[in-house]
C-alpha cells in the first residue's frame, strides 16, 4: 500500500490544526493509521517513506513526537520542501506491505 500526502486533513478535506506543528504531525499519525487499518494493517508494515516539513525548525518536533510514541524505528528520509498547501507544515508518503504476503 503507498500513501501519499498524507496529512492532517479532515474528511472534508480541510486542514487540522492550523499553525500547529505538533497536532498536525499527530493526526497525520491517526489518518495513517485509520487507512492502514481499513487495508488490515498496522504501523509493523510500514517499509519505507519520506517526511515533508515547510520549515527545518518542524525537524525537532518531528523526531520528538516520533520518539515519544515509540515510532522512532520507522524508516524515512526527511525532506524540507514546499508542500501543496500553504496551511500544511508537514505530511508523509509511506510504503507499508502485510509480512509474510
Amino acid at each position: 500500500m503507498f500513501l501519499s500526502g498524507t496529512a492532517s486533513i479532515d474528511a472534508q478535506g480541510e486542514t487540522f490544526h492550523v499553525g500547529n506543528i505538533d497536532k498536525q504531525i499527530h493526526e497525520t499519525f491517526n489518518v495513517i493509521s485509520t487507512l492502514i487499518q481499513d487495508a488490515n494493517m498496522d504501523m509493523q508494515c510500514w517499509m519505507e517513506g519520506v517526511v515533508f516539513f515547510k520549515n527545518p525548525a518542524y525537524v525537532q518536533e518531528y523526531l520528538d513526537a516520533i520518539e515519544q510514541n515509540e515510532r522512532a524505528a520507522l524508516p524515512v528520509i526527511l525532506c524540507v520542501a514546499d508542500i501543496c498547501r500553504d496551511d500544511l507544515l508537514f505530511e508523509i508518503d509511506g510504503v507499508f506491505a502485510k509480512k509474510g504476503e
